[in-house]
């Protein structure tokens, strides 16, 4: 039986029917959920073991939540959970993070981190990082990030970044670096399979950026979405 009140609204629209009528069947089947650890009148749920009774689960937002290590816990224990997007969540220990050793998409879309120091523990299997408009002006080091031999895609958008020039990841294909402030591009080097990079408009006339023939630049944010629209709808097929 579902008690997460906020997984129960998910279901209820995503299968177009009330929660008593959802049978074992459907919830066996689902493989991507919405959840909080708040409902409707910002009381805090902070249940979200109704996730075990969900074993195709392979992709679960969580939204508008304090995130505790009871819930970082219960997602690590999820054996096919590969991408986790949280929206508008805050965490009482961003160090427990990196207890998500198998998750290979994580998403911070407005959400308040303190520390990033996670980022350079665990998370061998990552291959994507996207952090997104964070609330507060915590500091990004990009070295961090050098270990993630797999990561092929990173979004990094109106973060506060810093220590560009040790940065650099082999197989990294896809960075945004939209609404950020960059201070130098001696990375790229570093990044030799680099083929697609979102900026702002403002660098399109440094030389390195100008000269670089290898490298396409964009500007537009929008198509950066389409872009992971259009690799989502290729992986379906």
């Amino acid at each position: 039986m579902l008690t997460n009140e906020k997984l129960k609204d998910f279901l209820r629209v995503i299968l177009n029917k009330e929660v008593d009528s959802i049978t074992p069947e459907e919830i066996a089947n689902i493989t991507t959920v919405r959840i909080s650890t708040r409902n409707d009148n910002g009381e805090h749920l902070f249940d979200f073991n109704d996730l075990h009774d969900l074993p195709k689960l392979e992709r679960v937002i969580i939204a508008d939540s304090l995130v505790r290590a009871e819930e970082i816990k219960t997602l690590s224990s999820l054996p096919l959970l590969k991408s986790i997007d949280f929206e508008h969540a805050a965490f009482v220990d961003e160090s427990l993070l990196s207890q998500l050793a198998n998750v290979k998409i994580l998403s911070f879309n407005n959400c308040l981190i303190r520390d990033y120091a996670f980022l350079k523990e665990s998370l061998k299997y990552i291959v994507e990082i996207n952090i997104i408009n964070p609330y507060d002006e915590t500091e990004l080091d990009l070295s961090l990030l050098n270990d993630k031999l797999l990561l092929s895609k990173l979004c990094l958008e109106r973060v506060n970044i810093v220590n560009y020039q040790e940065f650099g990841l082999p197989n990294l294909e896809t960075l945004s670096l939209l609404n950020s402030s960059i201070d130098s591009f001696d990375f790229i080097p570093k990044c030799p399979k680099l083929s697609v990079m979102f900026l702002p408009e403002r660098y399109l006339n440094n030389p390195v950026v100008k000269d670089n023939q290898t490298i396409t630049f964009k500007t537009n944010l929008i198509e950066y979405t389409f872009e992971e629209e259009e690799v989502s709808q290729d992986k379906k097929i």
